[in-house]
């Protein structure tokens, strides 16, 4: 018993060691992390399918860059037992309305898993792309590492032509782990017989007087004269609880909620108007708002039943309840879930490069033209430069960086490059055309990243409005 002691004080004194050596991981930091990690999965998943994105970042917080001062002895001023205090504030967290110490992201380090069967162009493409999604800069010791090592698409056999799905066999972990649970259950077993065997023995040699009929378990008869002995006292009050409540939570209606507004007008469609105004009403505002404004059917008979009011009996509304919480789960099973698909592609396109993103949406144009003209009104593209309002554009030529623009303009196509010279006023106008003169040639790298730099600035722009 003294050596299980023993290991169990030295294995808790190794564990606060490791305990005090490891670095502390803050709500703020994990929240973070999981927030761009699942970011990222969404990002690559109408690309490359599914992945998996890990992020560990470094953060530095307000909090460390505060200096709090208290009162301090004044030793140029103290005189001989006649000491002169100084007392000094909090530096300011705020200066002109700007905050002066943000939380600032010292390192992130973003592993990316892919499936084995990703090609070299994928995962160079994802190389790049996400390394300017998250602003990867090695100068902060920033890292990205793409690895493709999940089985997550079906390999197809050659020969027999049937599709295999790979997945990983957790069979033996397990067993192992449960023999070793069974191991440790029976060393406790062994310990705790042995204990209470010799606990037996030693009470047995004390032989205190009653000691062993309160240890042994109780006859028959002992059974029957306790129960006569408790039968002679009062008997104990219980007392019920009303069932009100509990009955009227049942009789929630909130449940069709959960469905579509065509699968609520579905389930009410068979009941008599009285009864689908009455489930109406018992349910929230903004709900029954959507439905009279998207339902297709005639909703006229339900307003009518709604404004005559018809009381319906408890009875009836038991009954009521019973059917459509039948009806309800069928119409769950057949219900499907979806995702606003044209909403996912437009952002991803949105957030790409401006080459790159006019390769996807020529890729998705191709595979359907219908659905890319109908997301066509949600991307934005440097082609859109020139369709620009000249509201747009003087907001523009305010926000965008000088040197940005300048660069872009001399690249730009004229009809593009007289449309913001027709915003501007005729100095500022003079003032460009100088510099945009003489402006050294960029290079073809120098082009894209002008490019990438304007449509950013359009695209803030444009969503921010």
């Amino acid at each position: 018993m003294k050596k299980i002691i023993v290991i169990i004080a030295l294995f808790l004194a190794v564990t606060a060691l490791c305990a005090q050596t490891t670095d502390i991981e803050t709500v703020m930091e994990i929240q973070a992390e999981r927030e761009l990690a699942n970011w990222i999965e969404s990002m690559l998943y109408p690309i490359v399918g599914d992945n998996v994105a890990i992020v560990d970042m470094t953060l530095r917080y307000p909090s460390e860059g505060l200096k709090v001062f208290g009162s301090t002895l004044d030793t140029e001023r103290s005189l001989p037992g006649l000491p002169v205090a100084r007392s000094s504030g909090v530096m300011p967290s705020e200066i002109a309305g700007e905050e002066t110490y943000p939380t600032i992201v010292l390192k992130k380090v973003v592993t990316i898993y892919l499936s084995k069967n990703t090609t070299d162009e994928m995962e160079e493409f994802v190389r790049q792309n996400v390394a300017s999604w998250v602003n990867i800069n090695p100068d902060k010791e920033d890292k990205l590492d793409v690895k493709r090592v999940l089985n997550l698409i079906a390999d197809e056999t050659e020969e027999s032509g049937d599709t295999i799905i790979q997945t990983q066999d957790y069979r033996n972990y397990i067993i192992m782990i449960g023999a070793l649970l069974l191991f440790l259950m029976l060393v406790f077993l062994i310990i705790f017989s042995t204990r209470m065997n010799k606990l037996s023995k030693s009470l047995k040699e004390v032989n205190i007087p009653g000691l062993e009929g309160a240890l042994r378990a109780p006859s028959v008869t002992q059974t029957a004269s306790s129960k006569r002995e408790s039968g002679s006292k009062e008997p104990v009050t219980v007392r019920l609880l009303p069932q009100e409540k509990k009955e009227e939570e049942t009789l929630s209606f909130h449940f069709v909620q959960n469905l579509s507004i065509n699968g609520c007008g579905q389930l009410l469609g068979n009941e008599s108007p009285e009864s689908a105004a009455f489930v109406l009403s018992q349910l929230s505002p903004e709900f029954v708002s959507d439905f009279f404004n998207k339902f297709t059917g005639n909703t006229d008979i339900l307003l009518t039943a709604m404004i005559k009011g018809k009381q319906l009996t408890r009875p009836e509304i038991v009954k009521l309840h019973q059917k459509l919480s039948q009806n309800y789960h069928n119409l769950m099973e057949k219900e499907s879930l979806s995702y606003n698909n044209q909403s996912l592609i437009a952002e991803l396109i949105n957030n790409l490069p401006a080459k790159t993103s006019e390769k996807l949406y020529d890729r998705v144009h191709s595979i359907d033209a219908s659905f890319a003209n109908l997301m066509r009104k949600d991307v934005i593209m440097l082609a859109d430069l020139a369709d620009l309002e000249s509201q747009q554009i003087e907001s523009l030529i305010r926000s965008i960086d000088r040197n940005t623009l300048i660069n872009y303009l001399s690249i730009a196509p004229p009809l593009v490059k007289e449309k913001f010279f027709n915003n501007m006023t005729s100095r500022n106008r003079e003032l460009f055309d100088d510099e945009i003169q003489n402006i050294r040639p960029l290079t073809d790298e120098d082009v894209l990243a002008v490019q990438d730099q304007m449509l950013n600035s359009v695209r803030n722009l444009l969503l921010m409005a």
